[in-house]
């Protein structure tokens, strides 16, 4: 299947952005699967509110600004997204929720603070679809990690000596 020329050319453009970042032989990712895996490993791991941008050079340009955008989209809910024009009960206006066309495992993992402009609004990960609802270890595995450090120091004194 042949593309047309002006997607070529925007692919081009995208790939020469992530050149600028990265250096030849880099890979744009225009899969939205792939993408918002990579949106969400980079907001876990930094730990921190990140607007667009910032999102966009960390991930050194590799997610195209539009693939990025539609993700971080999908990715959020803001349950004020639009409002009815008319209502049947006096004309006021009321929120109407955002309707999600795909579901998958990034589907409302973050969280958005809405800005002045898309460039001010901040992205961050939503704690409670961490595991243990964000409260780091769950507590099986907490203990087996004290245990495992238990037996280590144990064993090292026991070489020390």
């Amino acid at each position: 299947m042949q593309t047309s020329a002006k997607t070529q050319a925007l692919h081009r453009k995208w790939q020469a952005d992530a050149e600028k970042f990265c250096g030849k032989d880099v890979r744009i990712v225009i899969s939205k699967p792939a993408a918002k895996k990579l949106i969400y490993d980079l907001l876990h791991e930094k730990f921190k509110p990140m607007n667009i941008t910032e999102i966009y050079s960390k991930l050194k340009a590799v997610v195209p600004s539009p693939v990025l955008k539609n993700c971080l989209n999908d990715m959020t809910f803001d349950e004020t997204v639009g409002y009815n024009s008319e209502n049947e009960s006096g004309g006021e206006n009321h929120a109407v929720q955002k309707k999600k066309e795909c579901f998958d495992a990034y589907t409302t993992t973050l969280k958005l603070k809405v800005g002045k402009n898309s460039s001010t609004s901040l992205y961050y990960v939503d704690q409670i679809k961490l595991p243990n609802m964000g409260n780091g270890l769950l507590p099986e595995d907490r203990n087996d990690l004290f245990e495992t450090l238990q037996k280590s120091n144990v064993l090292k004194e026991q070489i020390l000596c």
